[in-house]
């Protein structure tokens, strides 16, 4: 099945991410976290399908962020196949991973488990769409959090490790 064609902002997105900075790069995909959640997951998903070296680490995981919080059961096989072509890039955490992430997101809804089983042990960021945070505990460089997932009630315990240049998670 082919893909669809570019939506406009997916093709305006695609058109400016590459070679921009942290900061003008975490603007324009403000806009796309803005959209209406069909909306933003589509957008996402094409930019993940059609990115390449140049787009960026930062846009490739956002992208795959929304669309394992907001993707459909139908976008599983784009996305799988989006897995396969997304760029490697160099450095300390293979960013593919979120996609990776992404897709056992939409596997779990594909099998009518609760996206949250997926997003436990994908070890990123308690998404406050979908989790409610109960209680937040500071200590050093660690903020201990117990969350609860909004769609199924199951209660988790999160570290995030602010130690190292980006922040690790770790479920419990």
């Amino acid at each position: 099945m082919p893909d669809p064609p570019l939506l406009p902002m997916a093709s305006r997105l695609l058109a400016q991410l590459p070679g921009l900075r942290a900061d003008p790069q975490m603007a324009l995909l403000g806009e796309l976290k803005a959209l209406p959640p069909d909306d933003a997951a589509e957008v996402a998903l094409q930019i993940l399908e059609h990115m390449d070296e140049s787009t960026g680490v930062l846009a490739g995981m956002t992208c795959a962020n929304l669309v394992a919080e907001h993707g459909k059961e139908g976008h599983l096989p784009r996305l799988e196949a989006a897995r396969q072509r997304v760029p490697p890039f160099p450095g300390l955490r293979d960013w593919r991973r979120d996609v990776g992430d992404a897709v056992e997101a939409l596997q779990a809804l594909a099998k009518k488990r609760c996206r949250c089983s997926a997003t436990r042990t994908s070890n990123t960021a308690p998404s406050e769409k979908l989790f409610e945070t109960l209680s937040s505990k500071a200590e050093d460089y660690v903020d201990v959090m117990e969350v609860r997932c909004r769609h199924c009630g199951c209660t988790y315990q999160v570290e995030r490790d602010d130690s190292y240049h980006y922040p690790t998670f770790s479920w419990r």
